[in-house]
């Protein structure tokens, strides 16, 4: 029999609890595999900015966050909408 103090759902919430984690951290193979993706797959481009300028890192970082962007994203969509509005003829 149930004590009054019992609600449902308590059971799954103390079996959560009582789970131990199996994470055990970035492999090495992890590693080595996401360095062979980025080497095949990726190319860096590089952008600098100045860094006691106004327009810093940071107020483009932020810019990108208040959007919804990380600032890899935010910059290549600004890239391409610059492009798709500025045509240029071949």
């Amino acid at each position: 029999m149930r004590s009054r103090n019992h609600r449902k759902g308590d059971n799954k919430a103390m079996a959560e609890e009582n789970k131990k984690s199996t994470y055990r951290g970035y492999t090495e193979a992890q590693n080595k595999a996401t360095q062979k993706y980025v080497k095949e797959k990726l190319e860096d481009i590089k952008i600098r900015v100045v860094k006691d300028s106004e327009k810093n890192r940071e107020y483009y970082k932020e810019a990108a966050v208040k959007r919804g962007y990380s600032l890899n994203q935010f910059a290549l969509t600004a890239m391409d909408e610059k492009i798709e509005r500025e045509p240029v003829e071949e």
